[in-house]
């Protein structure tokens, strides 16, 4: 049976966090790249690349709430242990 330490899955959502910002911001650079290329711009530029650049983001931003969420919590169960 393998141990885990405390805040292993806290670290897993912070990086997988911080992955899904890169890999937004990347998507949407290489959506706006094409769009300029075929000189057609669309008028809600809403392509693939920047929908799934959406979804990147939403969920980056939800991961870094469960993250926020996790290090609060560590940190009053840390406060209250102290205080006995």
């Amino acid at each position: 049976m393998s141990t885990k330490k405390p805040g292993y899955y806290t670290l897993i959502y912070f990086w997988l966090s911080i992955a899904l910002s890169f890999l937004g911001f990347f998507v949407q650079l290489f959506g706006a790249q094409l769009t300029f290329r075929d000189g057609d711009p669309n008028p809600l530029a809403l392509s693939p690349f920047e929908i799934a650049s959406i979804g990147c983001f939403t969920l980056a931003f939800i991961f870094g709430l469960v993250v926020i969420h996790k290090i609060i919590a560590m940190l009053m169960f840390l406060v209250q242990k102290k205080q006995w």
